[in-house]
């Protein structure tokens, strides 16, 4: 289990590698584990910015 975050970006990405490594994420993502938490997560609902803080806003600086 200590690898599924990263077969679901391997497979989300379709990232290039081998056969068994495909199917290997495959089979973790397909364990009733993961589903089960897939579900859930998809359940789940917050507030993007919990603590409504009267600071001053700026964009990010991108290069």
């Amino acid at each position: 289990m200590f690898y599924t975050p990263i077969a679901a970006r391997i497979i989300g990405y379709d990232l290039p590698v081998s056969a068994a490594t495909r199917a290997y994420c495959e089979m973790l993502l397909a364990d009733p584990v993961v589903l089960r938490w897939q579900q859930q997560a998809r359940a789940v609902s917050y507030a993007t910015e919990p603590y409504q803080l009267d600071l001053p806003r700026a964009p990010w600086p991108i290069g």
